[in-house]
């Protein structure tokens, strides 16, 4: 686990300038801003965090419903 991943200072450019660093990307899908998650769909976001995301609004997710949302998370 990188600890780095739980910093909520995180942003998507130190992600994409250090790709090769073993980034834990459950709890990075749940800090980075839902805007940077799409745009960058070749990272392994883990969308049952995601789901979890403050940033993710009803449009969000029916502007991608075919992301694997977790269903009960997006509920609370």
């Amino acid at each position: 686990m990188f600890a780095l991943s739980w910093n909520d200072a995180l942003t998507i450019d130190m992600i994409l300038t250090r790709p090769d660093s073993p980034w834990d990307f459950e709890p990075v899908s749940t800090r980075l801003c839902i805007n940077d998650i799409l745009s960058h769909p070749e990272l392994e976001w883990k969308w049952n965090c995601v789901s979890e995301n403050l940033s993710v609004s009803i449009e969000v997710v029916l502007s991608n419903i075919e992301k694997p949302w977790h269903w009960d998370k997006l509920s609370r």
